[in-house]
């Protein structure tokens, strides 16, 4: 899949061949806007309704994204995805989910895709998406963020995921949810700082 990159100058990370895609130090908290590189990375999908085998993320840079690290092993990762299955035709002009799955195994991922009855594209997993899983977890780790306004919005446990949260982040107000810091770069057991729990 991929090593860790190695350190490059100013604290930051750096992977060949990934549109100079960085991870800077203290990687990306809640608030944060996310980098260029990011909105350029073209990922590897299966599952997409319209039959495209690559997505690019700028397409979706005026949407909430949603992007929700799984794997086929990982009982709330699914938990999370079968929710947002049942969200997305809600919202489907204004929010795009992504499950992106990491870690191996993408032979299992479609035919688990088509036995739950997921209608999501699905990243599988590759060098990118597993940089971009970096960006937000400092530990690699499974969960989701959204992005809005070209920014962190929020990393929220699945169970507070409702359609009154998805309405505030819509229209831009405090979602007022405990976010889930678990591995992340605001994580204080990891950081040692005050933590970001609250929705800004």
């Amino acid at each position: 899949m991929f090593s860790d990159a190695q350190a490059q100058s100013a604290g930051e990370q750096a992977v060949e061949g990934l549109n100079d895609i960085r991870i800077p130090e203290g990687g990306i908290v809640i608030g944060d806007s996310l980098p260029e590189a990011f909105w350029e990375q073209e990922l590897q999908v299966i599952n997409h309704p319209q039959g495209l085998a690559k997505i690019k993320l700028s397409d979706y840079r005026d949407k909430l994204l949603v992007l929700d690290f799984l794997n086929t092993a990982c009982v709330p990762c699914i938990a999370s995805v079968d929710k947002w299955h049942q969200l997305q035709e809600r919202y489907r002009q204004e929010v795009v989910v992504l499950p992106v799955h990491l870690y191996g195994d993408n032979q299992r991922i479609g035919p688990f895709a088509k036995e739950k009855g997921w209608t999501l594209p699905i990243a599988v997993g590759n060098t990118a998406d597993t940089i971009i899983n970096r960006l937000f977890y400092s530990y690699k780790s499974f969960g989701q963020v959204w992005i809005h306004d070209g920014r962190l919005l929020a990393i929220p446990h699945h169970k507070d995921v409702t359609p009154e949260v998805i309405g505030k982040a819509l229209r831009r107000i405090p979602l007022g949810i405990i976010m889930n810091d678990f591995l992340t770069y605001f994580d204080r057991r990891y950081t040692g700082g005050a933590g970001d729990e609250q929705s800004k």
